[in-house]
């Protein structure tokens, strides 16, 4: 797992955070509501113009801990999601475009579980756009991974089924929308 910087959660430690922390991006990530001793989530980093594209940030790994009679290792942090860039003239698209981060994995029996991964960037620009849905949620098991972001830069037309982050009409210069946050729906 990550060390908390850059938006990566926290690694649980010895005896002192169990669960480790889930990445950050677009917001900052989430600590495991199931575990008391759980390790701080990764932060917030990056712009909703996606003017710099980052990957999404790892979870943090859960701490070593003692269960009575052996030393046991927590489980991994998982990864953010990736980084996508798309750019062309004419850009028509019915699936998902997903940079979703990885859900951490489902072991009742270790306590100290790694942190899920936050989403990752994904930055579409054309004259013309039509798009079905795109995915940057981060993992949900677990310490949560933050939201991941959207950009959207079109001259002439822009359909879809979601609306991003930040959507900017390259042609009039006027600003369609800037949540900086994503993403909820359309999924």
């Amino acid at each position: 797992g990550a060390t908390g910087s850059n938006g990566g959660g926290v690694q649980g430690q010895i005896n002192v955070y169990n669960s480790g922390g889930g990445g950050g991006h677009a917001t900052v990530g989430f600590a495991n509501p199931d575990d008391y001793y759980a390790a701080p989530a990764g932060k917030a980093y990056g712009s909703a113009d996606l003017g710099r594209i980052y990957l999404g940030s790892g979870g943090g790994g859960g701490g070593r801990y003692y269960d009575g009679s052996n030393w046991v290792n927590g489980l991994a942090g998982k990864d953010g999601g990736g980084a996508i860039f798309i750019s062309a003239d004419a850009i028509s698209f019915d699936g998902q475009i997903s940079a979703r981060g990885q859900d951490s994995p489902v072991d009742n029996y270790n306590i100290a579980k790694g942190g899920s991964g936050s989403g990752g960037s994904i930055r579409i620009e054309g004259k013309t756009i039509s798009l079905n849905s795109v995915n940057v949620l981060g993992g949900f098991v677990g310490a949560r991974g933050a939201s991941g972001r959207v950009a959207v830069y079109y001259a002439d037309a822009f359909t879809s089924h979601f609306t991003p982050g930040y959507l900017l009409n390259t042609t009039t210069g006027l600003l369609d929308s800037i949540t900086g946050d994503d993403f909820e729906n359309g999924l």
